[in-house]
């Protein structure tokens, strides 16, 4: 059961006034995050230039924009900064490839 209930500050009128609180609804408050489900997509070692990478999650994510994650990708070796990605985000996975156009 969850329900809001407000104690305001008394202003000089009937304690009556001084709570409120809205009608009690029924739910889950879910805490548990997603956890990764197997290994990202393509399993290979190498992926290469506009090869799309997928990883999949335990449960459907919140997908309305703007995301509320952040990913980064990040060449070993090099001084580039954050590689221009692609992102899509549908039910329960995430898919990014390089952005070829930035």
């Amino acid at each position: 059961e969850i329900k809001v209930e407000c104690e305001c500050v008394a202003a000089g009128g009937p304690k009556d006034y001084d709570i409120s609180s809205t009608a009690s609804l029924i739910g889950v408050y879910d805490v548990t995050a997603p956890k990764l489900y197997g290994s990202p997509l393509p399993l290979n070692d190498v992926i290469l230039v506009g090869e799309e990478i997928t990883v999949i999650f335990t449960e459907p994510l919140q997908c309305s924009k703007p995301y509320s994650f952040d990913i980064q990708m990040r060449l070993f070796g090099s001084s580039t900064g954050n590689i221009p990605l692609q992102v899509i985000c549908e039910g329960n996975h995430v898919s990014l490839q390089v952005d070829q156009d930035k």
